[in-house]
């Protein structure tokens, strides 16, 4: 072979050889490196709980006919939070019946409710407070727990937290108090803080 056609097929042979090479070397030096990792395994997420209950099995707490003037009774409600969650909790009242205006024995049923000791029976136990003082009949007290924003119970810790509540009405002698009626729910709410 001649010396110049070796020359020819030399240069480009040689050209693309080195090319070659350098692009293995690029590579090589692209995938050698020093490595290190740590992980964090086994997340897991449990949520909380807010539960609340009481001890009259969803019954009421009055189911009263034929009063007259000074007709009174009691009646007490033990309200237990059994969530897991730290909880404030909110009694509620609205009326469930149709009975509001001319018609409505609430504005002459004097109301209380109040926060008592947990021994003892009901109309024994001691006062800690009373709900809403400045409600004196059962109609401002029902507007008073309706009321945005009013918070009446308690803050609970969590699990196992209860309070007693003392409910006493006593029917007004006033001749306007005749033939009416009132229909009243009252609820307690727990809300997560």
């Amino acid at each position: 072979m001649h010396a110049a056609t070796r020359r020819r097929i030399a240069v480009p042979a040689a050209l693309t050889s080195g090319l070659l090479m350098s692009g293995l070397l690029v590579w090589h030096t692209s995938y050698a490196a020093f490595t290190a990792s740590t992980s964090n395994a086994g997340n897991s997420f449990t949520s909380g709980s807010v539960t609340i209950g009481d001890n009259d099995g969803g019954t009421a707490l009055f189911t009263a006919t034929a009063l007259k003037p000074g007709s009174t009774d009691t009646n007490c409600i033990t309200v237990s939070y059994t969530g897991s969650l730290p909880s404030t909790v909110k009694l509620s009242a609205a009326y469930t019946s149709a009975a509001a205006g001319a018609n409505d024995l609430a504005p002459y049923l004097t109301f209380k409710i109040e926060d008592v000791s947990t021994t003892g029976t009901c109309a024994a136990a001691t006062a800690n407070s009373e709900i809403a003082t400045s409600s004196t009949n059962l109609a401002t007290k029902v507007t008073a727990l309706a009321a945005p924003g009013v918070t009446v119970g308690w803050n609970t810790a969590a699990n196992g937290d209860s309070k007693r509540y003392r409910f006493t009405y006593t029917l007004q002698d006033v001749d306007a108090a005749q033939n009416k009626t009132a229909g009243v729910g009252f609820t307690w709410t727990a809300t997560s803080n």
